[in-house]
């Protein structure tokens, strides 16, 4: 069971660094893949309960690319369609990190606080981002293990509340948050 796991942290990681921006523009940072293996923010195929690919895709697209997604979601292979969104994504150096490279329910996330922290300081390091990106913390768990590290640190953490994850009938609030936290810091990005 624990080298399954760590195929699918690597394949995760692999997946995700695929679509890592040159410079990060806008750093969002979120607690962990789903547990299930079949879904993941960077994965292209996945069927349902994308719910943070879409709460993303809707704040920076509008509604009416949302819901184009949505029915081609429901009638068509849905590959191309995302893939060219999260290449849209990428080129406008938006790009999300995991608080935890483990699924959910496989690992305390705060426990993966260190190395999080680590993989961040080599983003800068890199040359990836500087400590002035914005970042935005998305989940009340992530905000409250990481906002003060952060600051602490330095890092330009845009939201000075938490923002839900888009799930469980928060996606209206967890859309204004997110919106409300771009307004605020002035930043316009817009992926058609």
């Amino acid at each position: 069971m624990e080298q399954e796991l760590l195929k699918q942290v690597k394949n995760i990681e692999r997946v995700r660094s695929e679509y890592l921006p040159k410079k990060i523009h806008l750093l969002l940072i979120g607690e962990a893949p789903p547990d299930s293996s079949d879904r993941f923010f960077y994965y292209t195929d996945v069927k349902t309960n994308d719910w943070l690919f879409i709460a993303i895709l809707k704040a920076f697209s509008g509604e009416m690319i949302y819901k184009k997604y949505i029915e081609t979601r429901k009638q068509y292979d849905i590959s191309s369609f995302k893939s060219k969104y999260l290449n849209l994504l990428k080129e406008n150096g938006i790009y999300l990190m995991d608080l935890s490279s483990f699924p959910a329910g496989k690992v305390n996330p705060e426990s993966q606080k260190d190395t999080f922290v680590k993989s961040l300081e080599k983003l800068v390091e890199n040359g990836n981002m500087d400590k002035d990106t914005p970042i935005i913390l998305i989940k009340k768990s992530v905000y409250e293990c990481l906002y003060k590290k952060l600051i602490t640190d330095r890092y330009s953490v845009l939201n000075q509340r938490v923002i839900p994850f888009p799930s469980c009938g928060q996606q209206t609030n967890f859309n204004e948050k997110f919106l409300d936290t771009l307004a605020k810091n002035d930043i316009k990005i817009t992926i058609k």
